[in-house]
């Protein structure tokens, strides 16, 4: 009986150190094209809600950074988003052309070329019952034509009896509108 519970314990911990998470590393080595020299005030501009490259739209993918609760902004209506940074915190406003509807502010750091949004991690441990990790990092910088460049990381895991999960990193591109 001894043997199985320290198994069931080792078991359980080498499940946790397996669990990783997402690095800014990580996030740069996957990166599709080069990022231009990062400007506090290269970001303060407007930007189109859809990506150049996929259907992951913009309020979105930096509403997940901010809470993992569902977002209650029509989708639709949001027709740019207004990227503003003033000493390390982003305020993002979701427009509908002229009138803003929804409004977040972000924290996080700057770096040589990007910004990187503080991780947005929820966690619970119950050992041998549940175990929930789900987490979410963004890096945002410029291109040469300074469109908006976003990688985001997004990590999701899972154990009740079994355990499973994801993890996933996405380059956007948004057009920034003149």
């Amino acid at each position: 009986m001894l043997f199985n519970k320290s198994f069931l314990i080792l078991l359980f911990i080498a499940i946790l150190l397996s669990e990783g998470c997402i690095s800014e590393r990580d996030l740069l080595r996957k990166r599709e094209i080069n990022m231009t020299a990062f400007k506090n005030d290269s970001l303060n501009h407007g930007y189109s809600n859809n990506s150049d490259l996929n259907n992951y739209n913009l309020w979105t993918n930096l509403y997940e950074c901010k809470t993992f609760k569902k977002d209650t902004t029509n989708q639709v209506s949001i027709t740019s988003i207004i990227l503003n940074l003033k000493q390390n915190q982003l305020t993002v406003t979701a427009m509908n052309y002229d009138k803003p509807i929804n409004q977040i502010l972000l924290k996080g750091k700057l770096k040589k070329d990007y910004l990187i949004i503080k991780r947005n991690l929820f966690l619970i441990p119950i050992p041998f019952l549940y175990f929930r990790h789900r987490e979410k990092r963004v890096l945002i910088s410029n291109d040469v034509n300074n469109n908006l460049i976003l990688l985001s990381g997004s990590e999701d895991f899972l154990w009740i009896l079994f355990a499973g999960g994801y993890n996933s990193v996405s380059f956007n591109r948004y057009s920034k509108i003149k």
